[in-house]
């Protein structure tokens, strides 16, 4: 087998929100499907949380995190900060 580098997406959104409802299955299935080895992934827009709400499992720093902790070889995880 030939070596290659790994693929890398540097640019998902995970998470729920009014538009959005990507959950961490579908994000692994889609990198499978695409080949990708390992995944940037950060919150949805309406994400400005630093810990995970109880109304919403899906959002914040917090979920950002245990997705990274799941997956450390395939999933690196970006925060947000409020800026307000």
């Amino acid at each position: 087998m030939k070596e290659r580098w790994p693929v890398i997406d540097t640019h998902f959104h995970i998470g729920v929100n009014p538009l959005i409802h990507v959950t961490e299955q579908d994000m692994l299935k889609w990198m499978d499907d695409n080949g990708i080895d390992i995944q940037i992934a950060m919150q949805v827009n309406e994400g400005f949380t630093h810990e995970t709400p109880d109304w919403n499992p899906f959002l914040g720093n917090d979920f950002i995190a245990k997705l990274q902790r799941n997956h450390p070889n395939r999933i690196i995880g970006l925060g947000r900060v409020h800026p307000w």
